[in-house]
């Protein structure tokens, strides 16, 4: 037990989130983890001095709501930027090569709508595979639309993509809320590992979108399929 607490206590942030069954109602709560009264045992967190309550070796309640948000400015008209980013074919062009995204149903190459499904797989880290099924839950356009996770790595995932027009052009924002899986062991993972890569696929994404869309004057890009010359 020593040496697990000496081991978490030398590798972990100084702070650690945990989520806390108070009084029937669910809260949220934060222990030190230089505090000796909390300890990480075997995969069990034995935190009730610092006013955090396990039992039977298991979380009780839920993990906090994690939110990222992306901005990015293209120099071109709002409907020239709804069109390609709503277009599922072009998620593999805006995603990094190396995570082998592959659309497997429910799209096509016309626009999306309110109550489109679309599965795909990818490969975030090395050989693992994942699986995933959206469905796009709100479509305002040219403002905003929304997808949600019904089946996939996380508890909680939705992506709101809003557009804004500006004098210079258009600001695009990208906002995911999201809740891990695996109690205590999940949310640490998503604080050195997942939020990171997460960042990673965005900056990607948003140097990949500046690169099609940024440097010309073009519009109407056929979704999946070479850029046109600009007109």
């Amino acid at each position: 037990d020593e040496k697990a607490y000496d081991w978490y206590k030398a590798n972990l942030p100084d702070e650690v989130a945990l989520s806390t069954h108070t009084g029937g109602g669910f809260a949220y709560g934060r222990f030190r983890v230089e505090n000796a009264s909390a300890r990480y045992i075997a995969g069990i967190v034995n935190a009730n001095t610092a006013g955090l309550l396990f039992c039977s070796g298991s979380v009780i309640g839920t993990m906090e709501t994690h939110t990222l948000q992306f901005v990015q400015h293209f120099p071109l008209g709002i409907e020239c930027v709804w069109d390609f980013f709503s277009r599922p074919l072009n998620l593999a062009r805006l995603t990094p090569p190396d995570m082998r995204f592959r659309l497997t149903g429910g799209s096509g190459a016309g626009p999306i709508h309110e109550g489109m499904r679309i599965t795909y797989t990818l490969y975030p880290f090395m050989l693992v595979p994942v699986f995933w099924e959206t469905e796009i839950s709100r479509v305002e356009k040219p403002f905003v639309f929304e997808d949600v996770q019904l089946s996939g790595p996380y508890l909680h995932w939705v992506h709101r993509h809003q557009f804004k027009a500006v004098n210079a052009g258009t600001e695009m924002t990208d906002t995911i809320f999201y809740r891990m899986p695996g109690g205590v062991l999940g949310e640490l993972a998503d604080s050195f590992i997942l939020s990171h890569r997460l960042r990673e696929v965005f900056e990607y994404r948003r140097q990949k979108g500046f690169t099609l869309l940024g440097r010309g004057k073009m519009c109407n890009l056929p979704a999946g399929g070479p850029s046109p010359s600009p007109s």
